[in-house]
């Protein structure tokens, strides 16, 4: 098999695809000529090279995708002809695509696809995996490349905006196309921060959602996760999602955030920098709608909860790395969470456990208005910000963080575990720093802290010189080592 040869077959293809008098004889034969052109071109690498490299195999794909069929008996039969070429051209891109850039491959396989939606009479299977070939084509013309034309943004608007039921292997390929689209940093701009990509992202965000998590992510599932993984490390993502969509709809898209931060075990620190970003400037968003909520009841209570319980979710997944710590720190993370502790923490009362089985057995729908389980995510995050620090621990009691603190070592059915996660906070508060020591010690001998709080934080009460202090308690190997 010849370079000549695979041009002589090419010819033929378009010649008796145009023309309304060639016989199923004939178009079979010269199927059964492209089949093995396709055959070699997978298997012979120095063919498949010189192929792709060649100008006029590409001049000749080309012309054969960009003519018009005209819809007969026969359609199917020409449709798998060009259908022929595309996998051609497909395997062709796995070696060089420098020549089909040139010559706008990408433009007339678009041309195809529209072609391939006028046909009414073309056969189900032909028209699908037609489909599926030209967007394996597709995603091999784009893999690892950074760059793209920005008219490729509107050809996939326009395909999502006339998309019809896809199979799943036309999703995946079209996913997977996608997938190598977003690479470029700038058309997601386009498509993000001008809303231009709205018709796709909305579209994505239902098949995320349509996913059964619960169970192993098939293929598609995966392209999903990579794709949205990409979404919220970009810049524009916030911007999209606050500006461009109803408020139900923003949360929906910061709940697949969400689901993402939550479970990734380790981030890039350009990746971190630019979800921070975005997500302490929800946190600011939301402290200001909380405060509005309480004081002028403003609001709807469901999308301000769970806009909030989102960004405090992901803020203490992610405060474990060090790089968000520092980010936080630095902007004035410590005040602004024990502001908003303290907001709840005056508006909200304690729910005994009598009072929570009462409204259990008539209702078991969330009282958004109650913000469940938020202060809980506050000071898990405060207690990583205060641990071995002690410019932290300062904060935390000139702010009155400390007070907040010691004030939820109690059980509270709205915060099931904010006792526990207020011990460990302040047993990092107490640890080594003298003044919160001397200052816990006087609201114990006000009887203002129960003794099981403190000796749960680790640490007990002494009398010396008739003064109340606190002194850690010895550990277990300690008591052993001295005995």
């Amino acid at each position: 098999m010849s370079v000549l040869e695979a041009e002589k077959v090419l010819n033929r293809v378009l010649l008796i695809t145009k023309s309304p008098e060639s016989s199923e004889a004939t178009l079979r034969d010269v199927l059964g000529d492209l089949g093995r052109i396709i055959q070699s071109s997978l298997h012979v690498e120095s063919l498949r090279r010189e192929l792709s490299q060649s100008e006029l195999i590409w001049r000749l794909v080309r012309a054969n995708l960009e003519q018009t069929l005209a819809e007969d008996e026969l359609v199917s039969l020409r449709v798998r002809l060009l259908r022929g070429v595309v996998i051609l051209g497909r395997n062709l891109l796995s070696m060089d695509r420098e020549v089909a850039e040139r010559l706008e491959i990408r433009q007339v396989v678009f041309f195809f696809l529209d072609q391939l939606e006028g046909l009414k009479t073309l056969d189900a299977d032909v028209f699908e995996n037609s489909v599926v070939s030209a967007f394996q084509l597709l995603s091999n013309l784009t893999v690892n490349k950074k760059t793209h034309d920005r008219s490729l943004l509107y050809e996939l608007v326009e395909l999502f905006n006339r998309k019809a039921q896809w199979s799943e292997n036309v999703t995946f390929t079209v996913l997977s196309y996608v997938n190598n689209v977003i690479n470029d940093s700038d058309l997601l701009f386009e498509a993000l921060s001008k809303g231009k990509g709205y018709i796709i992202m909305i579209d994505l965000l239902n098949q995320y959602e349509a996913l059964d998590t619960t169970r192993d992510l098939d293929r598609n599932g995966l392209l999903l996760v990579k794709i949205f993984s990409k979404l919220i490390v970009h810049e524009s993502f916030f911007k999209f999602t606050m500006s461009y969509n109803k408020d139900e709809d923003s949360v929906r898209f910061l709940k697949v955030a969400e689901a993402l931060i939550t479970s990734k075990k380790s981030w890039e620190v350009f990746e971190l920098t630019v979800i921070l970003s975005w997500l302490w400037e929800l946190y600011q968003k939301m402290l200001v709608k909380v405060q509005d909520f309480f004081n002028k009841a403003e609001g709807d209570a469901k999308i301000i909860y769970e806009e909030l319980v989102m960004s405090l979710d992901c803020l203490s997944s992610l405060v474990h790395f060090e790089h968000t710590r520092k980010f936080l720190l630095s902007y004035q993370g410590v005040e602004m969470l024990i502001s908003l502790l303290g907001i709840l923490h005056k508006n909200i009362k304690p729910k005994k456990l009598k009072d929570s089985d009462r409204t259990k057995g008539a209702d078991q729908t969330i009282e958004y208005s109650s913000f469940p389980h938020t202060k809980s995510m506050i000071i898990e995050t405060l207690s990583a910000l205060t641990y071995q620090n002690f410019e932290v621990q300062e904060q935390m009691r000139e702010l009155h963080g400390l007070e907040l603190v010691l004030s939820n070592c109690i059980i509270d059915d709205n915060e099931p575990f904010i006792k526990e996660r207020s011990i460990v906070c302040l047993r990092f508060l107490l640890l080594n720093n003298d003044k919160n020591q001397e200052f816990v010690s006087k609201l114990e001998a006000q009887e203002a802290v129960p003794d099981e709080t403190l000796d749960e934080a680790g640490f007990e009460v002494e009398i010396v010189d008739g003064k109340v202090r606190l002194k850690q308690k010895p550990k277990i190997e300690e008591l052993h080592s001295e005995s």
